[in-house]
């Protein structure tokens, strides 16, 4: 496939390989007997204190005995990830595993972190044109050291620990949604992809092509700017649709036992967070005490016209990348 057309593809959501040819034919020579998988070693994706909050939230349930994952399937998904039955690389290909726990500042609450790193052996480049006009040659992501998810210490010592876990998980889950979307902004506000060189033709599927891309494109963001649209909409997209009505519902919990619920330093934040969505008609409670669920049914779609609103209007974000500035 010539290099421009591959990259078109790739930028349009089909599974192509790069550099691949066909198979040849089977040969009649005898092979190897493969090595059964009941003996092979099973790849570790996740960290043992990483698969114990995953298995939190296999059986965390609401007081009233309902599972909270058959309300919000995110969390049967975060969980999943977490207990280390889901490759990482499905959502990110460059993330390197096992992915660690890792204690974080308490200002922090929790966190999903990784420093992205390439190999200079790896000749795969990407040529693009940003908005502003430049032509930059980009590097090829190879893999990431650093990679955790974590919580501080109150949280993890705390029952909203899952609410917490789920929100940070919940990022990677979705990377590739957020991915396809920010790259479709910058394409709209003149991103070009000009030229593709992969000298030693090593396969290279669409969601790798897109993760490599959006994640140094949000390295130009925040060089240029000190913030990165690309992170942001990441981390606030996963607060209004999956952190903010599990922190809701486990404040209505406390509040129906007559409790007064942990405090953080993030709360208030949270509670203003949690009375715009219920405010503008997005999350609802059916009868006072009871759980908070969305209006519509389901959380917002990525990149859908509530989703935009309301980065718009709460989080005060212009809907547009950062590669102009």
């Amino acid at each position: 496939m010539e290099r421009r057309a591959f990259l078109a593809a790739a930028l349009g959501g089909a599974m192509t390989l790069a550099g691949c040819t066909p198979s040849e034919k089977p040969s009649a020579t005898l092979r190897p007997t493969a090595t059964p998988e009941s003996i092979r070693p099973r790849e570790i994706y996740t960290s043992s204190e990483l698969q114990m909050l995953g298995r939190e939230l296999a059986i965390w349930r609401y007081d009233s005995g309902q599972r909270v994952s058959d309300t919000f399937p995110i969390v049967g998904q975060a969980g999943a990830i977490l207990r280390g039955e889901v490759n990482p690389k499905m959502h990110l290909p460059f993330l390197s595993t096992p992915i660690q726990y890792q204690e974080v500042p308490i200002e922090s609450g929790g966190a999903f972190n990784f420093v992205m790193m390439r190999d200079p052996s790896d000749g795969r480049r990407t040529k693009v044109k940003l908005p502003t006009g430049e032509i930059q040659e980009l590097p090829w992501i190879t893999h990431t050291t650093n990679q955790y998810f974590g919580l501080s210490s109150e949280v993890r010592n705390s029952s909203i620990r899952p609410v917490v876990i789920t929100k940070e998980v919940a990022q990677l889950t979705n990377m590739p949604t957020y991915t396809n979307l920010f790259l479709s902004l910058a394409q709209g506000e003149g991103l070009a992809i000009l030229d593709f060189t992969n000298p030693q033709n090593i396969p290279t599927t669409d969601l790798e092509m897109k993760s490599n891309l959006a994640s140094n494109l949000s390295v130009i963001e925040h060089t240029r700017t000190k913030s990165s649209f690309y992170k942001a909409l990441i981390d606030a997209g996963e607060g209004i649709r999956t952190g903010n009505i599990l922190f809701a519902n486990w404040n209505v919990e406390y509040a129906n036992k007559r409790q007064a619920a942990p405090q953080y330093n993030w709360t208030n934040e949270s509670m203003n967070q949690i009375g715009y969505l219920q405010k503008m008609g997005y999350i609802r409670q059916p009868k006072p005490g009871s759980l908070f669920e969305w209006t519509k049914g389901r959380a917002p779609e990525i990149g859908d016209s509530d989703f935009r609103k309301i980065m718009g209007e709460y989080y005060r974000t212009p809907f547009k990348t950062k590669l102009s500035a």
